[in-house]
């Protein structure tokens, strides 16, 4: 399945990806990129400026919400978003290198040891092992899990969600509203699928297109104005196009 496609009034585009790994990393998005550097953001225009052979690019995760605990009662979904070793995003606190991916929702990680070496989805269930830089050196954190063993995975909603009817701002992106969306997606073959929308859409429509789109497993990105999706020199999908956004993960042209 690849292409354009329309679902509950939603502009779907599903990108999928045969490509060899050496040619994908987790990108810091930042207009002043050097070794070491951690990027306090940039957007895509900006982003692309600087990296001429990009071919395909999506939105990665999420800055840090420092009071989604305090305010929903959960625990930050971020986790440790790393890119050639080195935090990616703007760090505003120490607890936003805490690995842990929401208490009460499954997340996970997308996981690469180094360049050349393929891509992993890793669930956080219980019992699982957080990913951490020395094993690592791409680690993007996800949320929610979407797709377990290609089935679907359901997030539980908290109270005060259901009250406001929406989820934390920056977390799930309104996880009882449609919203803009972005997700990655990894088939039984390794080969990822890039799945981002245009407009409003709710995640349980994002399962019955990854489910069709054959992956076994599926994670969400960040959504809202920090969606975008672009591919050989065209916008397939595109949020604000003056968000600043932390990390992405980018598609070259060419190999290292």
């Amino acid at each position: 399945m690849t292409g354009v496609f329309e679902r509950a009034g939603a502009h779907l585009v599903v990108i999928p990806l045969q490509v060899h790994s050496s040619r994908m990393v987790i990108s810091k998005m930042s207009a002043a990129i050097g070794n070491g550097h951690i990027g306090e953001g940039a957007n895509l225009q900006e982003f692309l400026e600087k990296q001429k052979d990009t071919e395909v690019i999506i939105n990665g995760g999420y800055f840090y919400f420092e009071k989604v605990k305090e305010t929903y009662g959960i625990e930050l979904p971020m986790g440790k978003n790393v890119g050639d070793g080195f935090g990616i995003c703007k760090i505003s606190d120490n607890s936003y290198a805490d690995t842990s991916s929401c208490s009460d929702r499954m997340g996970g990680w997308v996981v690469q040891r180094c360049k050349g070496e393929p891509f992993e989805l890793i669930p956080n269930i219980s019992g699982t092992k957080h990913p951490n830089c020395e094993e690592y050196k791409y680690i993007l954190s996800c949320s929610p899990l979407l797709m377990m063993e290609g089935k679907r995975v359901t997030n539980p909603v908290t109270p005060l969600e259901i009250k406001e009817k929406k989820g934390p701002p920056g977390h799930l992106g309104h996880l009882t509203q449609p919203n803009q969306r972005s997700l990655i997606g990894q088939r039984l073959d390794g080969s990822l699928v890039f799945i981002s929308t245009q407009n409003g859409i709710i995640f349980e429509d994002m399962q019955e297109l990854v489910e069709k789109s054959g992956c076994q497993t599926a994670m969400a990105l960040d959504g809202g104005g920090s969606t975008f999706l672009w591919e050989k020199g065209q916008p397939k999908v595109q949020g604000d196009k003056t968000r600043v956004v932390g990390n992405s993960i980018v598609v070259f042209a060419e190999t290292f």
